[in-house]
């Protein structure tokens, strides 16, 4: 993004060098620059959005490999974050003792697994600790509605004689 004379913001010509274009790679929904900082809504699928005070915004791979197990998962061991909107990396949750770790870093635990902030459009948190987002379900509250939708398609054919 850049500002016109009129001082607004315009988008920036598409080019693939994503330094000169201002923007932040794998980023889906691009915002203009913060102070000179890079600034991004959402990363693209696959990608999971970091942010830092005082940082460039980075779509970071959304997939974190652990060497254990949620309970209940049994043959999980990537943990895919894809349906998570960011991560902050400043947030107080995490300290010296639990600090927030890359999807790159080897022998991650589920423990160590960072907390979804906000879940994509869509998606609403689906662990308890935050580390999950699944597809919201949708509510149907007209009696005409889940009727409707509880109904079974009436696949048999009926002969006309000619």
């Amino acid at each position: 993004m850049t500002l016109n004379a009129d001082n607004l913001q315009e988008c920036t010509a598409n080019t693939a060098d994503a330094t000169a274009d201002n923007r932040v790679d794998h980023c889906e929904m691009a915002m203009g620059d913060d102070g000179g900082l890079l600034r991004c809504y959402q990363c693209n699928n696959g990608y999971v959005l970091v942010q830092e005070t005082g940082q460039n915004d980075v779509c970071m791979n959304g997939v974190w490999t652990t060497t254990d197990h949620f309970p209940g998962d049994y043959e999980y061991f990537d943990n895919d974050y894809s349906n998570c909107r960011y991560l902050w990396k400043n947030s107080p949750r995490y300290t010296t003792d639990y600090p927030f770790v890359d999807s790159s870093t080897p022998n991650l635990t589920v423990s160590q697994i960072p907390v979804c902030e906000q879940c994509k459009y869509g998606f609403e948190q689906s662990r308890y600790d935050n580390k999950k987002c699944s597809r919201a379900q949708w509510s149907l509250r007209d009696a005409n509605e889940k009727e409707l939708v509880s109904r079974k398609t009436d696949t048999q054919f009926q002969t006309i004689p000619a």
